[in-house]
């Protein structure tokens, strides 16, 4: 936690910086480009390591050097089109500095996948000090001398300079956890075999779609408030979203992905007592913690945030604790996401993001206008509610 908490002060920090030192409207954009470079990947996974990772927790090494090999060239494939394309893509009216930085954002979007995926890795061969190390590598190869180098130059506090040291950061920490896996036997394996993708493809198809709609959902409302309010407000909520979800990726590195392997382990041997209790472990630390640090945190920031010297985040103030709220609720969700996954309750997980997606979207636009951006997360907190609701009534009846 230790690891994985200095990790969360970084990213925070560096929102923190760029809501002072660059401006909300900066801020809120970076937010957009954090929303495309965690769905994005999810959409070009095809849900192919979704499958996979849930199988290499007890995997053999010739086993998983064969998967990750077709998956790798999956992937490379996928980002070399979208490469080639990048000149014919329309500009994107409203945002100028997403316009002259595409293939800025092209390699950053391709590192988080990456960086994304080894961690995972690591987490299910139940490495999880390596996976938070390689976190805390991730996050300080860039944030720190860009926060230090824009420091002392000023002129560099930019957003086009923040793209360029997230992307070369990325893969400087890229290849060094790449030693890690170095002398597995990639040779060794089966040659490529156009049968895999035809058979994991098939397999993950509900997968895909969940992982697909329900990382969109999880982004969607930075989206729909710099559309629907504007791109400042869609900046003050950023933070807001920062301070929370620092905390929900604390404890998802540090505790959920602890209890993950074991659950999925569990639930694979059919000790489902064992799986049971697991669970509620994971369950009652994931919430307790939660409901402590956004305490904490939210406290702190009351006397903080004066020193961002703007306005906007005074007068919205109130919103950070909603976030929490939504958050919470969000938090607790993942237990049973993650139950589901175990069982291997591929089409209820589906249905579950589905249905969640879709209330986000419309209790959105239906609160928004007239609660503003407090709307936002209302609409998320009544989702995640109603999603834990259903979760509890499908494992029942299992």
């Amino acid at each position: 936690m230790a690891i994985r908490g200095s990790t969360i002060a970084l990213k925070f920090g560096l929102s923190f910086y760029v809501a002072r030192f660059v401006g909300l409207s900066e801020l809120g954009t970076y937010g957009l480009v954090v929303g495309l470079s965690l769905t994005a990947p999810v959409f070009f996974r095809a849900g192919l390591f979704t499958t996979i990772a849930r199988q290499l927790v007890d995997a053999e090494p010739s086993h998983m050097t064969c998967d990750l090999k077709h998956y790798l060239v999956w992937v490379g494939g996928c980002y070399g089109i979208v490469l080639l394309l990048i000149p014919l893509l329309p500009h994107i009216d409203g945002f100028p500095s997403l316009q002259t930085s595409a293939y800025v954002i092209w390699a950053i979007v391709l590192g988080e996948h990456l960086a994304l995926d080894a961690t995972l890795l690591l987490n299910n061969l139940h490495r999880s000090q390596a996976a938070n190390v390689f976190g805390l590598g991730q996050s300080a190869a860039w944030v720190i001398p860009y926060v230090v180098t824009s420091w002392m130059m000023p002129d560099l506090r930019t957003f086009d300079v923040l793209l360029a040291f997230w992307a070369v950061g990325t893969f400087v920490s890229l290849a060094g956890v790449s030693m890690l896996f170095w002398e597995w036997p990639w040779r060794a394996s089966k040659p490529l075999s156009l049968g895999w993708y035809r058979q994991r493809l098939r397999a993950s198809g509900y997968l895909f779609s969940s992982d697909l709609i329900g990382t969109v959902s999880q982004f969607i409302d930075r989206y729909m408030i710099a559309y629907f309010i504007s791109i400042e407000q869609a900046g003050v909520y950023t933070l807001f979203f920062q301070l929370a979800n620092s905390i929900f990726t604390l404890i998802a590195s540090s505790i959920v992905n602890v209890h993950r392997p074991k659950i999925i382990s569990a639930f694979g041997a059919n000790r489902l007592q064992e799986a049971a209790s697991q669970l509620r472990q994971l369950q009652v630390e994931a919430v307790c913690v939660f409901v402590v640090l956004s305490l904490v945190i939210g406290g702190a920031f009351q006397f903080v945030a004066p020193w961002l010297n703007r306005p906007a985040v005074l007068v919205f103030l109130p919103l950070m604790w909603f976030t929490f709220t939504a958050t919470a609720l969000k938090t607790w969700c993942l237990a049973g996401f993650i139950e589901l996954y175990a069982r291997h309750y591929d089409r209820e997980l589906f249905w579950l993001n589905l249905l969640g997606f879709a209330l986000i979207t419309i209790l959105s636009l239906a609160t928004i206008s007239f609660a503003g951006i407090y709307g936002i997360p209302i609409a998320i907190g009544v989702s995640y509610a109603v999603v834990l609701y259903l979760i509890g009534i499908t494992v029942a009846r299992s």
